[in-house]
């Protein structure tokens, strides 16, 4: 062979391998660095993750326990938005009940009035008849001037 294309084959050999391994090189560097930010943004923002099958440098166990707390949280938001729902509905129907009620109690309240002032009013007007009937003699008003 001749020399120069054994020089040129050593080039394109060197050549490659230069390329070659620094592909390696990135790659397995950028594998880190992809590990590295899911470990990252799985420990602070765990629920981004509750759909994912699988991310590199997650284990798959983290994952599914993640997707399980989902699920939970899932169900239990849909409980309590069902328990506010029950509540709401019962406070509805008490107040209706109450509205209902409500103009009962005002004719019992109105009449517990009107008996109170009929038993009340009615005994001072006889008293302020009596009094008012009752002539004050000049040795009443007399006395009540003097004390």
């Amino acid at each position: 062979m001749a020399p120069h294309i054994i020089n040129a084959v050593k080039m394109t050999a060197s050549g490659a391998t230069i390329t070659l391994g620094s592909t390696v090189v990135s790659c397995a560097l950028a594998l880190q660095i992809e590990a590295a930010s899911h470990r990252t943004l799985f420990k602070f923002f765990p629920h981004w993750y509750a759909n994912v099958e699988h991310a590199y440098g997650i284990p798959d166990e983290m994952l599914a326990t993640v997707r399980m707390e989902a699920r939970n949280s899932e169900e239990d938001r849909l409980r309590l938005a069902l328990f506010e729902q029950q509540e709401e509905e019962q406070a509805l129907q008490a107040s209706a009940d109450n509205k209902i009620e409500q103009p009962k109690e005002i004719e019992s309240d109105n009449r517990t009035i009107f008996n109170i002032e009929s038993l009340v009013l009615g005994p001072a007007r006889k008293q302020l008849q009596e009094l008012s009937e009752i002539s004050f003699t000049n040795e009443l008003s007399a006395s009540a001037m003097t004390a």
